[in-house]
């Protein structure tokens, strides 16, 4: 049997996927459960829940680089089980202090911003194992598989989450994300890592004037603009994420303000979104076999800016059924391109990257591209309360659709194609 068929089969491999399944099911059902101790419990405002919702952001602003080096230097599996130990204990935090103490919102910001450190750290582990641990031919593919976990739970979490909240309280509910994360941990520590199969590291090694200086944090910075590639598609990223944090900084309110749409009816147009999620896993592998890289990438960042203006048009339509089905096409297209983008800027990452430097590369992009969302948020706040919610849609929209202007140099991405 050939070495392509075997990997994806591979106990080692099906352990940690399963790991990984369960962990993003606590961290997607936390997009519901975190937020609401906040506003149940602490009665926060307004302010103090913007504030939180860049929280995680500001985490990987200020300490995204960091992370970069612990993570190559306690590798892969180590890291795994401290990034879900730092997320887990946290959690349990929340419930501890709302029944034996008193849950203050300085506890869930800190909370939140140890989530956010934690997740960084894990996100880097996991480009680290599979570059170690996968060939290099199944790089896309495992991709594909870890991006699919994501998607599935992303249809799934929020609603249990939901759920949790509404039969057995919020703190009790953040209990539930916590034992996601320990679970997770404790299948990675029983996993059988004999039956992967050892990859060699990527061909492609960083260019000759950089040097291996693995202890400063500035080396997965230098990497990212030597590598003219790995420059370009961190630098649309980045541009995108600003838009996109200005686009949904203001999302939700039009939905329920201006669409009238109840909480139920937001529930099931997000549905739509992991439904793409799930589709664009299926069908990535073969998507990047027949089409240039170039192009593929191009597109995956043009659709969003374009479905995402049917949100705001759908404003000017009554039928609700027509409102609801405007809405819901968008978060599918978005979710279906943004996937496709996430598998092809990993993999990209993976091959044009050595794997002992796999983990601060990997902080260092997230750094860039997600470090800045805050400042696209609060502007958003800013111009929707000067000029309305339908304006900032409209002009973000405009402005993810720029983001591709970082593609254009020939020799970014444009140079770059992975069927070879």
């Amino acid at each position: 049997m050939k070495e392509a068929e075997v990997m994806p089969k591979a106990l080692a491999f099906k352990t940690l996927w399963s790991a990984h399944t369960i962990t993003v099911v606590g961290t997607n059902t936390s997009l519901i459960v975190i937020p609401l101790p906040a506003i149940e419990v602490v009665n926060a405002s307004v302010f103090q829940m913007s504030i939180l919702e860049a929280t995680e952001s500001l985490a990987v602003l200020f300490l995204g680089l960091f992370i970069g080096i612990l993570a190559d230097l306690l590798g892969g599996h180590k890291s795994i089980l401290v990034a879900n130990t730092i997320r887990g204990i946290s959690l349990l935090s929340i419930p501890i202090g709302y029944f034996y103490f008193s849950l203050t919102f300085i506890q869930v910001f800190i909370v939140v911003f140890l989530i956010g450190l934690g997740t960084l750290l894990y996100e880097s582990a996991i480009s680290k194992l599979i570059v170690t641990e996968i060939p290099e031919n199944q790089w896309t593919r495992v991709n594909a598989y870890m991006e699919g976990s994501s998607s599935v739970t992303e249809v799934a979490g929020p609603g249990l989450g939901g759920l949790l909240v509404q039969f057995i309280t919020a703190p009790l509910a953040v209990i539930f994300d916590s034992l996601c994360y320990f679970i997770g941990a404790i299948i990675l520590i029983f996993r059988n890592k004999s039956i992967v199969v050892k990859s060699t590291e990527a061909k492609v090694n960083p260019p000759e004037n950089l040097r291996m200086e693995y202890g400063t944090f500035l080396v997965g910075v230098k990497h990212i603009f030597e590598q003219k590639v790995l420059k370009s598609i961190t630098l649309s990223a980045a541009h995108f994420n600003i838009f996109t944090a200005m686009y949904y900084g203001v999302y939700t309110f039009f939905l329920v303000h201006t669409l009238d749409f109840t909480p139920l009816v937001v529930g099931l147009s997000s549905v739509a979104a992991g439904l793409g999620g799930i589709l664009a896993t299926l069908t990535v592998e073969r998507a990047t076999k027949r089409f240039s890289t170039a192009v593929l990438f191009i597109a995956s960042l043009t659709i969003p800016g374009i479905v995402s203006l049917l949100v705001p048009f759908s404003g000017t339509i009554n039928e609700i059924s027509i409102v609801f089905a405007l809405v819901a096409f968008s978060q599918f297209a978005w979710s279906y391109s943004i996937v496709i983008n996430l598998v092809m800027s990993e993999t990209i990452k993976q091959t044009l990257t050595n794997s002992e430097m796999i983990g601060k590369v990997s902080s260092s992009i997230r750094w860039i591209t997600l470090g800045f969302e805050p400042i696209g948020a609060i502007i958003g706040g800013i111009l929707a309360t000067w000029l309305g919610t339908s304006f900032v849609l409209y002009a973000s929209s405009i402005g993810l659709i720029t983001s591709i202007v970082w593609l254009i140099p020939k020799n970014g991405i444009r140079s770059f194609d992975m069927r070879m």
